[in-house]
């Protein structure tokens, strides 16, 4: 009859290795759960949760209000996206968005996260399955509520933190309080309206419910407000200051994200100071015939009394006239498809300044419209004009 103890070169016995057993069951009665648990994904997981390296970029101090349907208009980047478990933020996903939508369905996903998806009015939201490519319906998108006991995920370290973690775990206690462990998952729940503040992510496309055209969600959540009288605009927890500021990028210091137009004018030259940080837009200064622009789609909410428009701009010229403008810079709000709604100002070599000043407009009138903000510069074949400009900003009061 063989021994049941092991050789004693192997320093080890059944009874110890019991002993052991006995000890890891006390340890899995007393420890968490999730702690056990493989909860979390692997494709851009630190992205998701926050502990990736640019997290510390996510501008939790400007919450852009933008519908539905704006988020679906946003530029399809998905293709710019890396495969795998990496730590890559593009500077589109340091964006924070507000928007009012009506929760239609949501899942328990096995890596933990509630898979929302949110639609407009119309209730309509795209289909799920393989054969659903390219039925991606505009009205629809996704959010996702990360567990808080899930940020390192399958490969990231226990004890390095999401830089969002006390809006996780708010927004997941708001959420379960509505569904308690996760109860109505899977369910129609009819349209519940809902106010969502959540960081922008673009996710490989894989024909998921409720996706968005250009792959778009807000994930992770960091608020949610289950009202249907809610506006842009309410405190979220969490975020330091409360600015509704409608322009990505407004000084420049991610490059061209978010603008068109002339884009080899934004940037960092050198001769040139920006108003604030490292870049600017320099329009002009070529001393020839030439037309460039810049310019930029808003959703300007209803919600609000007033909106501004404010353009920090410095005029330098080698022009000597004093009476004829040749050189002039247009400052216009214009329709999506480029049609000029109102020059709100032009300015010329004759506006010379000495450094940055201010410029500001009340643009009201365009609340609850899609427009562009749109910046002309023309030059004739004479002397140069630059018009720098930077901090560009329209904000809702």
């Amino acid at each position: 009859m063989r021994s049941t103890t092991l050789p004693a070169s192997h320093g080890f016995s059944i009874h110890r290795c019991k002993s052991w057993l006995m000890v890891l069951a006390i340890l899995t009665a007393i420890l968490p759960a999730r702690v056990f648990a493989l909860c979390g994904a692997t494709e851009r997981w630190f992205v998701k949760v926050g502990t990736d390296p640019d997290a510390n970029l996510v501008r939790l101090d400007t919450i852009v209000p933008i519908t539905v349907t704006g988020l679906n208009q946003l530029p399809h980047l998905q293709n710019t996206v890396p495969h795998g478990d990496n730590q890559f933020r593009l500077p589109e996903e340091r964006v924070v968005y507000q928007v009012n939508g009506r929760l239609v369905l949501f899942k328990d996903e096995d890596d933990s996260d509630y898979h929302l998806v949110i639609t407009d009015d119309s209730l309509r939201y795209t289909p799920v399955g393989p054969k659903t490519n390219g039925l991606e319906t505009g009205t629809s998108f996704i959010a996702e509520i990360p567990d808080p006991n899930c940020v390192p995920g399958k490969h990231g370290d226990p004890n390095k933190p999401s830089r969002f973690a006390a809006q996780l775990g708010d927004v997941r206690a708001k959420f379960e309080a509505r569904f308690p462990g996760g109860k109505g998952a899977d369910t129609d729940l009819s349209g519940i309206p809902v106010m969502l503040t959540g960081i922008a992510f673009y996710d490989r496309a894989h024909n998921q419910t409720g996706r968005a055209t250009n792959g778009i969600e807000l994930h992770p959540l960091l608020d949610i407000q289950f009202s249907d009288n809610k506006q842009p605009g309410t405190t979220t927890p969490g975020v330091d200051s409360l600015v509704i500021q409608l322009v990505a990028n407004p000084g420049f210091e991610d490059g061209v994200t978010g603008w068109h137009g002339t884009l080899r004018d934004i940037g960092a030259f050198e001769g040139q100071q920006p108003r604030s940080g490292n870049n600017l837009a320099w329009m002009g200064g070529w001393g020839s015939a030439h037309t460039e622009s810049l310019y930029q789609n808003v959703t300007i909410p209803s919600s609000g009394q007033s909106v501004k428009l404010a353009v920090w701009l410095r005029i330098d010229t080698a022009e000597t006239t004093t009476t004829a403008a040749h050189d002039k810079l247009y400052v216009q709000i214009k329709d999506t498809n480029g049609h000029v709604l109102k020059t709100l100002a032009t300015y010329s070599n004759l506006d010379r300044t000495d450094g940055y000043e201010q410029k500001s407009f009340d643009v009201s009138e365009y609340k609850g419209m899609a427009v562009q903000i749109y910046l002309r510069a023309v030059e004739d074949a004479g002397k140069q004009t630059s018009f720098l400009l930077d901090d560009i900003t329209l904000t809702i009061q």
